[in-house]
């Protein structure tokens, strides 16, 4: 029911949608083993391999991709990435996960098709990074949670960003507040969350 709600809301003609395969979503790195596949019956743009958009403006990286291909080096208001963007304050035992990225290196690759702006997802915390006229935005949770104990309400996390390609020089976002999970009880009656 659940699944069948939120495809019912992302079938909107009028509203171009666009999933990102990250590492919860994925069976393996294979097209169209991922959970979000269905999505592709109603015609979101789900995006499990290295693609853009029609028009080469929008560049997205799933899970386990960091790498523009070579063809693709023309100018792109923005890249989408699932991985974890690491930075001065970065703890070491992060950085070295293989689902890091360095800012240096996102830059650099943002420079091969002139970006504006990189919007990457992995790690539960949100931040900004500049360099001239290009911004890194380390999207954080998509939803108010937190792995520390007793933590509750944390500010900026839930945040929903909002891109416009056509406005290519600004973004903005809205936090969404809880809850942090949907628990509900299946036919069998059992607890899902």
């Amino acid at each position: 029911r659940l699944l069948a709600e939120t495809m019912r809301v992302l079938d909107n003609p009028d509203m171009q949608v666009c999933l990102l395969a990250g590492n919860h979503d994925q069976a393996s790195r294979e097209p169209q083993d991922n959970a979000l596949d269905p999505f592709n019956l109603i015609g979101v743009d789900v995006h499990d391999q290295p693609d853009h958009d029609e028009d080469g403006r929008l560049i997205f990286l799933p899970f386990g991709s960091q790498e523009i291909p070579f063809a693709w080096k023309a100018v792109a208001p923005a890249i989408f990435l699932h991985a974890g963007i690491t930075g001065p304050d970065t703890p070491p035992w992060l950085a070295a996960s293989g689902e890091a990225i360095g800012a240096d290196q996102l830059f650099a690759m943002m420079v091969l098709v002139d970006a504006t702006f990189a919007f990457a997802g992995h790690w539960h915390f949100n931040a900004e990074f500049a360099q001239g006229k290009r911004s890194i935005v380390k999207v954080g949770t998509l939803c108010p949670s937190s792995f520390r104990p007793g933590e509750t309400g944390v500010e900026g996390l839930g945040r929903m960003y909002l891109f416009d390609p056509d406005v290519a020089d600004a973004f903005g976002f809205e936090v969404i507040p809880g809850p942090r999970f949907i628990s509900f009880r299946d036919d069998d009656g059992l607890k899902q969350a």
